[in-house]
């Protein structure tokens, strides 16, 4: 015996389409808001260590002529 599988009508595939076209929307926000999360989460933690690197790249970085240039500048 086979069986009997009823297709949706028209007006039942247009909606099930646009469940399964809404249920992809979200996903994509969904994904698109972590990455977002991830870039903010990104940048504070730049802002927070950025002045930190800076010196630690310039003090590792300056030769000691431009050292004595820099301090020679100050008043």
């Amino acid at each position: 015996m086979q069986a009997i599988v009823e297709q949706p009508n028209g007006v039942e595939a247009q909606l099930n389409h646009l469940e399964s076209t809404v249920n992809m929307n979200h996903a994509t926000a969904l994904a698109n808001h972590a990455q977002l999360i991830g870039a903010t989460n990104e940048i504070n933690t730049y802002i927070q260590d950025g002045p930190m690197r800076a010196a630690n790249f310039s003090f590792q970085h300056w030769s000691p002529s431009v050292a004595h240039w820099v301090s020679s500048q100050d008043p």
